[in-house]
């Protein structure tokens, strides 16, 4: 690149519009970069706090991105943590997959003892109480029986907002109103809608008698459990009517797997696809929508206005179909130059040559609008589907995305972001607000490479010292086409 700027200014403009929305931030963001419907606030436990329990979150968030979530993770150290400040209301799902790896086998009263910065305390129940009441969607991860601290004060929860019958103990275990041991090894049935298959190891349960109205979708026999008492590893429960402890008038939908191995290194590469079809399905059951997917460019973004007349001429022999179902399919072909604006108008109306085929309801020629920025040199399909509504349907560049946003050195998986998935020959470039370079792959600085497909970047500028605190943007490219751009919020507590 030749110049810091590479023709930013149109870019960086739009940017810094919503920069003010960032500013401010803190390490517990309040807010979400996507439409509800589709957005995740995912909770883990950071390696970087000596928990060693990110392989869960390095293996779940693209799976609930290709299922089309946007997807916020938060790392969470302290047993006291109150997510309160996060704001869960901004988001559709809230998944909480802490887990410390550390066996603890005593309550105390009946609380887990000692306590671990996984456990679900009162801060998170009074918080998850509230937005199950508002309406919102929760997985809820749990342990099997050796792990107190990520399973006791679930089981209180559960009894709480009466998804399970009040005779649980999650103090006690391998007793027929307890959590307890099983290993499976190998894929099990699932009933789970889309998930035929569940895969876990060392997986904690429910006993069926104590799961209330709740559904169970994944069970193991009782000749699996070390105890030898069946139990329910996979239960979900939906609206007041199966937690009978809330009170809102929209209460949401919840759901618990008992376990976490299923993600680790050890487990995870043998059965991904199994891992993989399960978790996205648990999204879906939870209410997730496939619209929001990894942050991506669009190959084109036009804005199109289909404007109905009574007449068609058109030079080939288009066929029109008009319906009112409210959607815009245009089909167009760009080549990225600098920004510009291009409006192309397609009515339709070259010299005839041939009688046209309409499949009109009613007979109408749609007249297409399109605003391209940056300008494109674009070429309309002869044959475009229109069916009367303004708003296009973008062609995304598949499996684009950047994560984590924010980012926080400190807290993220590895102390790393990470944009993909990227082919060879992209060159990632950070900038400030005001378009100033940070650091680019191109200048083959060992703190922004290009490994695997993806860019990789631990918050450090050219010249390997931490950034401050604040908004940047990123652009990646190969060659002279645009493949992702956008804002970013750094919390680097340097």
């Amino acid at each position: 690149m030749k110049s810091p700027a590479f023709n930013l200014n149109s870019i960086l403009k739009k940017l810094l519009a919503g920069a003010s929305l960032l500013l401010g931030v803190s390490l517990c963001p309040s807010f979400a970069f996507a439409s509800a419907g589709c957005t995740v606030l995912l909770y883990y436990s950071p390696s970087t706090c000596g928990n060693g329990g990110t392989d869960a979150v390095t293996n779940v968030i693209p799976v609930l991105q290709a299922a089309g979530a946007s997807v916020v993770t938060i790392g969470v150290c302290s047993a006291t943590y109150d997510p309160t400040p996060d704001n869960w209301s901004n988001y559709s799902q809230v998944w909480d997959m802490r887990f410390v790896p550390t066996n603890s086998f005593a309550c105390s009263g009946t609380s887990p003892s000692p306590v671990f910065s996984d456990d679900f305390n009162s801060n998170w129940q009074t918080v998850a109480t509230a937005y199950l009441n508002s309406g919102g969607s929760i997985m809820l991860n749990g342990e099997n029986a050796a792990f107190f601290s990520r399973s006791t004060d679930n089981v209180n929860f559960l009894k709480a907002i009466g998804a399970v019958s009040n005779t649980m103990d999650g103090c006690v275990f391998n007793t027929a109103l307890s959590n307890g041991y099983a290993t499976l090894g190998t894929p099990i049935a699932s009933t789970l809608p889309g998930a035929a298959q569940f895969e876990g190891f060392a997986v904690g349960g429910i006993p069926p008698a104590l799961i209330g109205t709740g559904t169970s979708y994944v069970s193991a026999p009782a000749g699996q459990w070390n105890d030898g008492i069946a139990r329910d590893i996979v239960v979900g429960w939906s609206g007041a009517a199966q937690m009978t402890g809330l009170t809102g008038g929209s209460t949401g939908k919840l759901i618990t797997v008992w376990d976490t191995t299923m993600w680790s290194g050890g487990y995870y590469p043998t059965y991904p696809t199994v891992v993989n079809t399960f978790f996205s399905s648990v999204y879906t059951w939870l209410g997730g929508q496939p619209s929001c997917g990894p942050t991506s460019t669009p190959t084109n973004s036009p804005t199109v206005t289909a404007t109905p007349t009574q007449t068609n001429t058109p030079t080939a022999t288009p066929t029109f179909t008009m319906t009112a179902t409210n959607t815009v399919t245009n089909t167009v072909t760009a080549t990225a130059t600098n920004t510009a604006t291009n409006t192309v108008t397609n009515t339709a109306t070259n010299t005839p040559t041939d009688t046209p085929v309409n499949s009109f309801t009613p007979t109408n020629t749609a007249t297409l609008t399109s605003t391209n920025t940056p300008a494109n040199t674009s070429t309309p399909s002869n044959t475009p589907t229109v069916t009367n509504t303004s708003t296009p349907t973008a062609t995304a560049t598949p499996n684009l995305y950047i994560w984590p946003n924010p980012f926080n050195p400190n807290t993220a998986v590895n102390g790393v972001l990470k944009a993909g998935y990227l082919g060879s020959g992209a060159v990632m470039t950070i900038y400030t607000i005001s378009g100033e370079q940070v650091i680019s792959s191109s200048q083959n600085s060992p703190d922004l490479v290009f490994q695997g497909g993806y860019m990789i970047w631990n918050g450090r500028n050219a010249h390997s010292l931490y950034v401050s605190t604040g908004v940047y943007y990123y652009v990646i490219l190969n060659g002279t086409k645009m493949l992702l751009t956008g804002k970013l919020l750094v919390v680097t507590g340097k």
